[in-house]
C-alpha cells in the first residue's frame, strides 16, 4: 500500500502515524533516533505489506496488467488502491479526507526529529503538494506513479501505468473493495495484540 493507506491503518496512533510513513525511508542508523512506538508503526507498515502481497485480491489485481507492467505490478497497483481509497474514503472513514490530510501532516511535521534524512527530505513536498488528497483525482495518482518512476534508477514503463486502470476500472475497484476491509481488519488485530511500549 502507499501512504493514505499507511495513514488510514495508523488510526489515531501518533506513534504509529511517524512510522507507518518512515517505514518507506528506513536508513542506516534510523532505530537510534525512533521511540518504541514508532518502531512498531514500521513493524505494523510492514505487516501490511506483507499481508498485501499475499492477498488474492491483491495478486489479481497485478494480473490485470498489461505484461510489459508486470515486473512493476506491485509498485503500481498500491498506487491505483491509494487512488480508489481516496475516492471511496467515505466508506472507510467518518472523517473528511481533506481534514484526515490536514491532521497527518501536522503530525509528521511535529516529530521530525525521529526522521530519517530521507524523509525530512521528502515531508515538505508531501505536505505543500497535499500527496494525499490529490489522490483523488486521476492527475493526482499519475503524479505519484510519475514520481515512483523517476526515483527508480533505470528507465521503466511506470508513469504511463495510469491508462491501465481506466481500462479495467470497475475490475480493481472490486479487488479494492473486497481487499482493504480484509487488511484494515488484520492491522487492527496486530496492533491491538501488541501494543506500543
Amino acid at each position: 500500500m502507499n501512504f493514505l493507506a499507511h495513514l488510514y491503518l495508523a488510526g489515531e496512533n501518533e506513534d504509529y502515524i511517524v512510522g507507518q510513513v518512515l517505514a518507506d525511508f528506513l536508513e542506516r542508523g534510523w532505530q537510534q533516533r525512533v521511540s518504541d512506538g514508532v518502531l512498531r508503526g514500521i513493524r505494523l507498515h510492514q505487516q501490511a505489506d506483507l499481508f498485501t502481497d499475499q492477498h488474492e485480491c491483491f495478486r489479481r489485481s497485478r494480473a490485470r496488467l498489461p505484461q510489459h507492467l508486470r515486473r512493476y505490478a506491485g509498485i503500481v497497483v498500491d498506487i491505483f488502491y491509494d487512488h480508489l481509497l481516496a475516492t471511496h474514503w467515505g466508506r472507510f472513514h467518518d472523517a473528511p479526507l481533506d481534514r484526515f490530510a490536514q491532521s497527518r501532516y501536522r503530525i509528521l511535521q511535529g516529530r521530525t526529529e525521529e526522521m530519517t534524512d530521507r524523509m525530512r527530505l521528502v515531508l515538505p513536498s508531501m505536505v505543500e503538494h497535499d500527496w494525499l488528497t490529490s489522490y483523488r483525482k486521476v492527475e493526482g495518482m499519475e503524479r505519484a506513479l510519475a514520481g515512483v518512476s523517476r526515483r527508480l534508477k533505470r528507465a521503466n514503463p511506470i508513469a504511463e501505468a495510469g491508462a491501465a486502470l481506466s481500462n479495467d476500472q470497475e475490475g480493481f475497484e472490486r479487488d479494492f473493495l473486497e481487499f482493504f476491509p480484509d487488511l484494515a481488519a488484520h492491522i487492527s488485530r496486530l496492533a491491538k495484540s501488541t501494543p506500543a511500549a
